[in-house]
Formats: C-alpha cells, structure tokens, sequence
C-alpha cells in the first residue's frame, strides 16, 4: 500500500457528483482491500446521543443494537464531554470475548456474541472531527470478517485507516431525512407514539385520535409531547413530519 493509493482514492471522490457517488466510490475501496463493512457515525460530544449511522452493515444489525443498548458499552462510541482531537483509535476483536471474566456484564457477551453472528471478527473506529461542528464528533468503523481477525494488523489494514478520515468527511452527507441514515431516535419511539403521530398524519385531531385509541385526550397530549421530544422537535407537526421522512410512521 502506498500514498499513491491514498491520492487515487481522493481523486476518485472528486469526479463523484453526489454524496451518495462518494459513499460508493469509498466503500467500493474498502471492500476491494479486504474489509467486509463500512459504518460512518456522528454523535453529539456533550450528551453522547449517536445523531446519525449510515453503513453498509443490515438495518437489522442496528435494530439490534438500539434496541439492547448496546451504545453503552461498545468501544466505538465516544465517551461524552471528550473533543475529538483528544480521541484515540478503538478496536474490537471478537478473541477477547473468552477473555472476558466469569463475572461480566451479560450485555457485554451478548454484545459480543451478536457481533460474531452477523459474520464479523474485528472492528477498528478511527474518529475526527467534523468541519465546522465543534460539538461533533465522527467515527468510521471497518474490519474484519469472520476468522480473519490479523486482518486488522496488515499493512493493508494500515492503509484503510489512512483513508479513513478522509472518506468519514466526503462520504457521510448526513443531512435531514437521508433515507441511507439510521437514526437512533428510530428506536426509541414506543407503538403508542408512532400510533399517535401516524393519526396525526391522516388528519385526526386530539379528540378523535383518543377516541380511535380508547384513551384519554391528556394521554394522547402526553404520547405527543413524548415523541416531539425524543425527535428534538419544536412542534408536533414538525415531529410528524420528521417522523414521515424517517420512515418511522406511514399515511
């Protein structure tokens, strides 16, 4: 591997038009050099909240890790108050998992074990900054597939984390409603709020959306307050609007 390897990959980015030709252009490049996965994330530094994922890895991967908290504990997500600039490269392997004492955390072997069955063996984060986001922080993870875990000691490997800032900056648009971003707030609305906001959609007003639900009208003002929140939004027609885009609800 070389640095002229590293200037090609950055001249390919440059005849890339859109951010999506630029997401494929980078993980085309990784995947030609051996890593079977690409996840490009941002979270907020002051409350740890991941603001966004996109990844060649399944939807369902994700569902699971928002849905058994998983951030908690996995080594890729930065800890909270700490600059980017002060952040240092983390990895996983999935060879510490029989290290781990008798007495671990039980989410820290499930977490580990559901790493291993979606096929992987390694992963390495490499953080930077964002350009003009001081509060920002933004990791690109790649790694290694199953039984192939020295991958990550290559020189190959070496490479791809030379690339990696880079393609974290061109590669991740990360704007509002992209439909290749995950968002954690996907998980975090409960039925009853989706049910809400998706009457809300169809042109139901309090009363009837308590009525169609068989609850009270101070509930559904409670499960709308709840879901604007969690969404970070001013309003409930913004919520559901956001909601919408998100695909967190349909008309």
């Amino acid at each position: 591997m070389s640095l002229n390897m590293l200037i090609d990959a950055m001249d390919t980015s440059k005849n890339c038009r859109t951010a999506e030709e630029k997401w494929a252009g980078y993980t085309g490049t990784f995947f030609k050099l051996g890593s079977p996965f690409v996840t490009i994330g941002e979270a907020d530094i002051k409350t740890g909240e991941v603001l966004g994922l996109q990844s060649t890895n399944p939807p369902s991967w994700f569902a699971r890790f928002f849905d058994q908290n998983y951030k908690t504990i996995c080594p890729h997500v930065p800890p909270v108050g700490v600059p980017a600039q002060n952040l240092t490269r983390s990895k996983w392997l999935l060879s510490h998992n029989k290290c781990l004492p008798d007495d671990s955390a039980p989410i820290v072997r499930d977490y580990y074990d559901d790493i291993a069955q979606f096929g992987y063996s390694a992963a390495v984060g490499i953080p930077c900054g964002v350009p003009g986001a001081s509060g920002v922080v933004r990791v690109l993870l790649c790694g290694a597939g199953k039984g192939d875990e020295a991958f990550v000691d290559s020189d190959t490997f070496r490479f791809l984390t030379l690339l990696a800032p880079v393609a974290a900056i061109e590669a991740m648009p990360l704007r509002e409603g992209h439909p290749d971003i995950v968002y954690e707030g996907r998980q975090r609305l409960s039925p009853r709020e989706k049910d809400v906001l998706c009457l809300l959609a169809n042109g139901y007003m309090n009363a009837r959306i308590a009525e169609k639900l068989q609850i009270s009208e101070v509930t559904v003002r409670m499960h709308m307050t709840s879901a604007r929140k969690k969404l970070k939004c001013a309003t409930r027609d913004q919520a559901m609007a956001l909601a919408l885009v998100r695909g967190l609800i349909q008309i």
